[in-house]
C-alpha cells in the first residue's frame, strides 16, 4: 500500500529546497574563498591546490545539479498528487480487483432490474405499480452512480499510475555520486 500525505511532503520539500541553496551557496563561497586564496600561496603545491580545487567546484556543481533535477522530481510529485488530493492510500496492483467488483455490483442491479421488468403486473394495483417503477427508477440511479464511480477510480488509478510511472522515469536519469571530502594532506 502507497501512501502520499501531500501536506508533509510539502514540508519535506520546502525543506530540502532550503537545504540545497544552503548548500549552494556554502559552496560557491568556499570556492570564491580559495580562488582569491591564490594571491597569498604561490609554490608548486597551491598549484595542485588550485588544479584541484577546480575540479572539485565542478564535482560540486555536477552534484548542485542532481539535487535540482531531485528538487524537481519533488516539485512534480507534489503538483500531481495534490491535484488527487492532500492525503492519498493506493494500492495499484489491486485496481482490478477493485473495478471487478464494482462491475459485480453493476451485474448484480441490472440483473435485479431485469427481474423486475419481467414481472407480470396485470394483477397488480396502482400504488404497486408505482412503487416498482420507483424501485428501478432508484436501482437505475445506482447503476448510473456506479458507472461514474467506476470510471472516476479508473481515471484516478491511471492518473496515480502515469505519476509513478513518470516519477520512475524520472529517478532512473539522477545520478547522485557520493560528495568526497578533499583531504589537503596531499597538497602540503
Amino acid at each position: 500500500m502507497n501512501e502520499v500525505n501531500v501536506v508533509n511532503l510539502k514540508t519535506l520539500v520546502s525543506n530540502f529546497n532550503k537545504l540545497i541553496e544552503t548548500y549552494q551557496k556554502n559552496y560557491l563561497n568556499l570556492y570564491n574563498e580559495l580562488k582569491n586564496s591564490s594571491i597569498f600561496w604561490t609554490d608548486t603545491h597551491a598549484l595542485r591546490f588550485y588544479d584541484a580545487k577546480d575540479m572539485e567546484k565542478h564535482r560540486m556543481d555536477v552534484s548542485y545539479e542532481e539535487l535540482s533535477r531531485i528538487k524537481d522530481i519533488y516539485k512534480y510529485i507534489v503538483n500531481k498528487y495534490e491535484s488527487i488530493g492532500n492525503y492519498i492510500a493506493f494500492n495499484l496492483d489491486n485496481r482490478d480487483a477493485l473495478l471487478s467488483k464494482i462491475n459485480n455490483y453493476i451485474y448484480s442491479l441490472n440483473g435485479i432490474l431485469n427481474s423486475y421488468n419481467s414481472l407480470d403486473y396485470s394483477f397488480a394495483n396502482s400504488s404497486v405499480i408505482y412503487s416498482i417503477n420507483n424501485q428501478k427508477i432508484n436501482i437505475k440511479n445506482m447503476i448510473n452512480n456506479l458507472y461514474s464511480i467506476r470510471n472516476n477510480i479508473k481515471t484516478i488509478l491511471n492518473s496515480i499510475e502515469e505519476t509513478e510511472n513518470k516519477i520512475l522515469s524520472m529517478i532512473n536519469k539522477v545520478d547522485i555520486d557520493v560528495m568526497p571530502y578533499a583531504t589537503t594532506e596531499r597538497f602540503i
